[in-house]
C-alpha cells in the first residue's frame, strides 16, 4: 500500500496548528454590555459564535479595536507545544487513519466492481438463461436442476462439461450445450454474481406467515 511519508503529513498537521489566528466582528452595534454574548460575524465566528463561545473554545483576544459602533476581534489560540507531542503516536496514528482509508477505498472499489458484474450478469441470464432456469435459478422439473445454490467453481464446471462434452449425461443438455459454448469466464462469473446477488435478496424478505 503506497501511503503518503507519514513524517512530510505530521510536519503539515503540526504546522498547521501552530499560532491559529482568526478575525472577527460586529458592525452596527449599539449595547456594549452585550458585545461579547452576541455572536460575531466572520472568521470562525461566521455569525455562529460570540467571543464567549470562542473562549470556551480555547481562543484568547489578541487585539481589539473599536470603531464607534464597529467591533473587530483579533484572536488566536496557544502555539502547539512540541514537547508535550509524542511524535511516534502521532504518527501511529496517521498511518493508522490512512490505512483505514485505503481499506474502505478498496471495499467500495470491490463493491462498484460486484454491483456491474451483477448488472451484466443480468442482462446475459434474462436473455439467455431465464426460459429453461428461472427466474433465480431455481429447479424447474423437466427442465434443469437447480443452479442458484452452487459454488463458483461447480457453477463453473458445470457449464464447462457442456463444453467439452461431459455434461451430455443430464436433462436437456442438448439446448444447453451452445449457450454454455458462448458464455466466456467474465459471463460465467457475472451470471454467477447476479444469481447470488438476487437469491440473497430473497432470503433476506420476510416470510409471510
Amino acid at each position: 500500500m503506497n501511503l503518503i511519508k507519514p513524517f512530510s503529513l505530521l510536519a503539515f498537521l503540526i504546522t498547521s496548528s501552530f499560532a491559529q489566528t482568526t478575525m472577527c466582528y460586529k458592525q452596527n452595534h449599539t449595547d456594549f454590555s452585550t458585545i461579547e454574548s452576541i455572536n460575531l460575524d466572520g472568521g470562525l465566528c461566521d455569525g455562529n459564535k460570540s467571543l464567549k463561545d470562542m473562549k470556551k473554545d480555547g481562543w484568547k483576544t489578541d487585539d481589539i479595536k473599536i470603531d464607534g459602533n464597529n467591533y473587530i476581534y483579533i484572536l488566536k489560540k496557544d502555539e502547539v507545544n512540541m514537547q508535550n507531542i509524542d511524535m511516534k503516536a502521532l504518527e501511529n496514528q496517521i498511518i493508522k487513519r490512512l490505512e483505514q482509508k485505503d481499506i474502505q477505498s478498496q471495499i467500495a472499489s470491490k463493491e462498484e466492481k460486484r454491483v456491474k458484474m451483477s448488472i451484466s450478469g443480468k442482462n446475459f441470464y434474462i436473455k439467455k438463461c431465464e426460459t429453461c432456469h428461472g427466474i433465480n435459478g431455481e429447479k424447474l422439473p423437466g427442465r434443469s436442476r437447480a443452479i442458484n445454490k452452487l459454488n463458483l467453481f461447480d457453477f463453473t464446471a458445470t457449464i464447462r462439461d457442456y463444453v467439452n462434452g461431459s455434461g451430455y449425461d443430464r436433462g436437456t443438455a442438448f439446448q444447453m450445450a451452445p449457450y454454455a459454448g458462448i458464455m466466456d469466464t467474465n459471463d460465467i462469473n457475472n451470471v454467477y454474481v447476479y444469481l447470488q446477488a438476487i437469491n440473497q435478496k430473497d432470503e433476506k424478505k420476510p416470510k409471510s406467515n
